[in-house]
């Protein structure tokens, strides 16, 4: 079982994501970020939005089973659904890594990203657990490679920023 996180960490991650241009969006439990997702994806009608992979479909299923979710990679997607591997304190960065979610593979990148990530997913550059991206994993640096550089890290990240980044945090261990 793993330690519950400081509020200062996720206060220190919230500042520098929304700062660098993405919404973050708190959930106390699952359920409410299953509730809040699918109210949001309502109000911006993205009816075809691509999960990609299997904790981010049950997020939304768990709401309502009868959620039209595309389980392929059309081209016209209005939006990707997909979880994380980390959050990174400095530079409000978001560690994506191929087992976790397939953006990978994506042909091209839809105007909006919905990420999914749980407290215990924050994490320092300076802890003694953290590890650094694999080659199949990527930073996504909403900065623009800014944060990567000023960190001193030269990973692949997105190359095309979604115009739209949410990263719906869940105050409750994965």
């Amino acid at each position: 079982m793993s330690t519950p996180m400081s509020k200062s960490r996720s206060i220190a991650f919230a500042e520098e994501f929304t700062q660098n241009g993405g919404f973050f969006v708190y959930n106390a439990s699952k359920k409410e970020a299953s509730i809040s997702l699918r109210d949001m994806l309502q109000v911006k009608k993205s009816v075809d939005c691509i999960c990609l992979d299997y904790e981010s479909e049950q997020m939304l299923l768990s709401v309502d089973s009868r959620w039209p979710i595309r389980r392929s990679y059309p081209e016209r997607a209005s939006c990707v659904l997909t979880a994380c591997t980390s959050l990174i304190m400095e530079g409000g960065m978001v560690l994506l890594d191929e087992s976790k979610g397939k953006l990978l593979g994506l042909p091209t990148m839809p105007e909006m990203l919905v990420i999914m990530a749980f407290h215990n997913q924050c994490v320092s550059l300076g802890d003694a657990n953290f590890k650094a991206p694999q080659p199949n994993s990527f930073l996504m640096d909403l900065s623009g490679g800014e944060k990567l550089a000023e960190y001193g890290l030269s990973n692949v990240y997105l190359s095309h920023v979604p115009e739209e980044v949410y990263l719906f945090f869940i105050d409750e261990a994965s």
